[in-house]
């Protein structure tokens, strides 16, 4: 007749330093994953756009305006070289805001204005760039 012992198993239970330790590496795993989504480059929206939206969104980024008015051709123009992207320029419309127009001096439309220099007239993208440094389309 074969004779069996009876082995104990070992327990499968965990101790309460046990339970702290998988704590401990939850939240640092919580930690470095929150450190990884913060930190890892993004693509910046100048990446993600087209050139001439890039462009444009630099001359505002960079504070550079555009003074014009509804009726000037030249400024139809300009803005048309912009195509959709105008809508990322920043724009000071003189029929509405005459005040502000009166005071920054505009004697002709289009001007750009960037730290102090102006620009008058239909102004080329390699003009604008050499005016803020923003890379032309």
């Amino acid at each position: 007749m074969a004779t069996h012992q009876n082995k104990t198993l070992p327990k499968t239970s965990e101790s309460p330093q046990d339970d702290r330790k998988v704590f401990v590496i939850l939240v640092l795993c919580a930690i470095v994953a929150t450190l990884v989504f913060v930190f890892w480059p993004k693509e910046t929206a100048s990446q993600s756009l087209s050139p001439r939206a890039a462009f444009a969104a630099c001359l505002t980024d960079k504070g550079v305006t555009m003074y014009g008015t509804d009726t000037c051709p030249n400024c139809q123009t300009q803005k048309g070289m912009f195509q959709n992207d105008f809508s990322r320029i920043h724009y000071v419309n003189c029929d509405i805001h005459q005040d502000e127009c009166q005071q920054m001096g505009i004697t002709g439309t289009p001007t750009w204005i960037y730290n102090g220099q102006r620009l008058q007239g239909v102004q080329t993208f390699p003009n604008l760039s050499k005016l803020s440094s923003c890379a032309a389309p």
